[in-house]
């Protein structure tokens, strides 16, 4: 049973009575949404992507339930990355492992993730920014997560574009981890 909250954008952490004990505990929430079973992560690693080629991470929202989460992108590449709400899609891709972060349970998410969708277009762009240093030598890789935390709208699709701005092939790759309400 939560008694308090305490909220900052930070290190959330939440006041809670033990229920064997009857005494307080402290958490954060991360933690409290792991052991409740509805944080999720998914993720997949391009291979070589081409200089100037592009890949795509789809994540659809379901009916039911509040995705909020963050999107991380790694890579060896100067990359230019974008989000987008409502694409329109003829595919939704290949769907990828949805993996609950409480690994004692098999909780299903309402969302869905997938990779290589087929766009007919992107949609309302919510964000751009770049990353990396561009040139085929360039042996530092790096790791970014998007600027916000966002709240997904329930039952749309997002979709994530990175374009390797590298000189050479470069290895991407995107993980959006999220929890549901």
């Amino acid at each position: 049973m939560v008694i308090i909250a305490r909220d900052d954008d930070e290190h959330p952490k939440f006041l809670h009575i033990e229920e064997s004990s009857e005494g307080v505990t402290q958490s954060r929430a991360i933690h409290n949404r792991i052991v409740h079973s509805n944080q999720w992560i998914a993720s997949y690693k391009w291979a070589a992507v081409a200089a100037a080629a592009s890949v795509f991470f789809h994540i659809k929202v379901g009916a039911g339930l509040n995705a909020h989460g963050v999107i991380r992108i790694s890579t060896g590449a100067a990359v230019t990355f974008y989000v987008y709400e409502n694409p329109t899609l003829t595919d939704d891709g290949t769907a990828l492992s949805n993996v609950c972060e409480n690994r004692q349970t098999t909780a299903v998410p309402d969302a869905a993730c997938f990779r290589d969708p087929t766009i007919t277009a992107n949609g309302l762009q919510l964000e751009i920014g770049i990353f990396g240093t561009a040139g085929r030598f360039t042996a530092a890789g790096s790791t970014i997560e998007n600027g916000g935390y966002f709240l997904l709208k329930i039952g749309e699709s997002y979709l994530i574009r990175v374009d390797n701005d590298d000189d050479a092939a470069q290895d991407v790759s995107i993980s959006y981890m999220w929890h549901e309400e």
